[in-house]
């Protein structure tokens, strides 16, 4: 038996989840409408599942949560993990009182990173930004200052290097995992061509195994906008059913 799923990812793995009940039920959706974590969720009825995902997360800090659970997997859970490309950099959020927690039966998941992304909402997450730092004067340094830093080190993020040091520790990670792990990522390593670890099934993987990557933004366009959300190029309801489906089985 499974006893705990802890999926880890951005946006594509943000799902919210609804009455163990199952899809159809009167406090439940419609399983045709259901984001894939749902599908997990019912189909584990007796599991407990644990999503730590928000938009925009970068890469480390998935890495680096991963590694934080080893201690307490054992060979009867189950991690997800939702990977996105290499380039996001990462910004700590200063103070602990303001990380974004996630409380599960045994803890609590502390995300204490924020990405450029969440640039303008910096502010309201309290994040170290431009106001934390002076130069040799005294001077603060603008946020335009800090957009070119953040965008060197989104460069540098990008480099084969970067991705190749990446393959590598996910690949070494993967073999020592303490219980059955699935990695998966929106981004086309054909098309952005760069080290992709073997372990990892990508756009052009999930495409073919799928049979299908269809997002918001191809429904609104074939329904003449009246499913879907325009420039959206996540997941539509089909993309979601089918992976629901297909990441069952792979975590079996």
């Amino acid at each position: 038996m499974i006893n705990r799923i802890f999926i880890i990812g951005d946006s594509f793995c943000d799902g919210v989840f609804h009455p163990k009940q199952g899809p159809n039920s009167n406090t439940g959706i419609k399983e045709e409408e259901a984001h894939w974590v749902n599908h997990v969720d019912w189909y584990y009825k007796d599991t407990e599942v644990i999503n730590d995902a928000f938009g925009s997360r970068d890469h480390q800090s998935m890495i680096d949560y991963w590694i934080k659970l080893f201690p307490i997997l054992t060979e009867n859970d189950r991690v997800i993990i939702g990977l996105p490309d290499t380039q996001r950099q990462r910004i700590p959020i200063q103070d602990e009182k303001d990380y974004r927690k996630l409380k599960w039966s045994g803890g609590v998941c502390n995300n204490m990173f924020l990405t450029r992304q969440w640039w303008h909402a910096y502010e309201d997450f309290k994040t170290t930004n431009a106001d934390n730092f002076t130069d040799e004067n005294g001077k603060k340094y603008s946020k335009e200052w800090y957009d070119t830093i953040l965008f060197f080190l989104e460069s540098m993020n990008q480099s084969y290097t970067t991705a190749k040091n990446c393959k590598e520790v996910l690949e070494s990670l993967y073999k020592v995992a303490p219980c059955k792990t699935y990695l998966f990522s929106w981004h086309d390593y054909i098309l952005y061509p760069n080290p992709k670890a073997d372990c990892v099934e990508d756009k052009n993987d999930l495409t073919k195994n799928l049979g299908m990557w269809t997002t918001q933004d191809m429904m609104w366009k074939e329904t003449n906008g009246k499913k879907g959300n325009k420039d959206d190029h996540h997941w539509d309801i089909r993309t979601m059913w089918a992976f629901g489906k297909y990441v069952i089985e792979k975590i079996k």
